[in-house]
């Protein structure tokens, strides 16, 4: 309602500017001819100049635009009627969508013009987008989403090639400026899950319906931007949520997914870390060791409520019972030269470390992600460069 208000002064203009010029050909023609009848045309010369810019325009916008550039047929062959109503509404929507307004239509226009795109390629059109789709595609037991993959759910068949295009297409449009703003966060927010194994869970707990579904889901290195996993998704009835899985990440990975919903559109989780296996023994030994060390110190410099960590626990598998997803958050400052140095997790009954991740400064509060095995009775600790080794009360998972 608001793009058509906008647009009905636009079409109120171009009639208005029309006649103008017209009444005052007319009245050029009126003045040169005296006394004598005037042509509808006047002078004449606005209706040859008006003819000559048509047939340039045309010319412009069929061979250097669509045959050159494009290397597609103008749509004009094909539906003459929407060349002539559409495409001028659809110009004006870009202005629209170029400022700035309603970027959730702008990414569901997007995705059917993709989809339509796709559907004229299979067809055999003669674009040069279907030899860039053609080679972006790859057969189909080489379709792992990502190079890290073991395994990968949903209906998708694109390639991490694709889908990253994909991804840079929505960034580079500013469509995924404003996320988790337009609708329901708890089912449409990505929340990743990190198992001791190392392997990373993204799911979004959205039904997949076949007029409301999660149509996208990307797994990003939040440090470089780069996309280190991804699936595109086909409705399912029944369906309750989208997932894809990946693992072989080297720990201090930090991560962000972000989904797309075909009526609400972008939302993105937390960044994540990865923290570090139960393989990585150097930096375990190097925690229990200085636990040992400054076991009197623990809890007695600084302000608790700025350093005792905040531990979440929550389900990773709706259909499972068997591990818990377990979050670390500490309130406190990053600063160069005041931040938390290592977040771990130790299970009081074995004093195993399962889980530890070493921070850098500038890095955000959520600090620790792990899976670890349900009914297990934990403590989480941080360890403050300035002011030791924290905990909180134990807690089961």
């Amino acid at each position: 309602a608001v793009s058509a208000a906008l647009y009905a002064p636009f079409l109120y203009m171009y009639y208005a500017t029309s006649i103008r010029w017209v009444q005052r050909e007319q009245k050029s023609a009126a003045e040169m001819a005296k006394d004598k009848p005037v042509s509808w045309t006047g002078t004449g010369r606005l209706l040859k100049w008006s003819v000559a810019l048509h047939i340039l325009s045309w010319y412009m916008q069929i061979h250097p635009g669509h045959k050159i550039l494009e290397g597609a047929s103008p749509a004009v062959l094909a539906n003459v009627g929407g060349a002539l109503t559409l495409a001028p509404l659809f110009a004006f929507y870009e202005g629209v969508w170029f400022v700035g307004l309603r970027p959730e239509l702008h990414g569901k226009v997007q995705n059917l013009i993709e989809q339509y795109t796709e559907e004229l390629c299979q067809q055999g059109a003669p674009m040069r987008v279907c030899e860039e789709l053609a080679a972006q595609s790859v057969p189909s037991e080489n379709r792992l989403t990502s190079p890290h993959s073991d395994h990968t759910e949903g209906g998708g068949m694109e390639s991490l090639a694709a889908l990253t295009s994909k991804w840079l297409h929505f960034f580079k449009e500013g469509l995924t400026t404003e996320m988790n703003t337009n609708g329901a966060k708890e089912k449409h927010v990505p929340t990743i899950s990190i198992s001791v194994e190392g392997k990373v869970e993204v799911k979004v707990p959205h039904v997949m319906q076949n007029d409301h579904f999660i149509e996208y889901i990307w797994l990003l290195n939040d440090e470089t931007g780069e996309v280190v996993a991804a699936n595109k998704f086909d409705a399912v009835e029944n369906e309750q949520s989208a997932m894809i899985s990946s693992s072989g990440f080297e720990p201090g990975t930090v991560l962000r997914a972000v989904s797309f919903c075909n009526l609400h559109g972008f939302w993105q989780s937390e960044i994540v870390k990865v923290p570090s296996t139960e393989k990585d023994e150097p930096l375990h030994s190097k925690l229990l060791q200085l636990m040992r060390d400054t076991q009197s110190q623990i809890n007695s410099l600084g302000a608790a409520e700025k350093h005792i960590p905040l531990t979440e626990v929550s389900l990773t598998d709706e259909e499972s019972d068997a591990t818990r997803a377990v979050k670390v958050v500490i309130p406190h400052v990053m600063d160069d030269s005041h931040f938390i140095q290592y977040v771990w997790l130790q299970n009081v009954a074995t004093n195993e470390i399962v889980s530890a991740s070493e921070t850098k400064a500038g890095e955000e509060p959520t600090l620790l992600t792990t899976n670890v095995a349900a009914g297990s009775t934990l403590k989480a600790y941080s360890f403050c460069n300035l002011h030791g080794i924290w905990t909180g009360d134990e807690f089961i998972a």
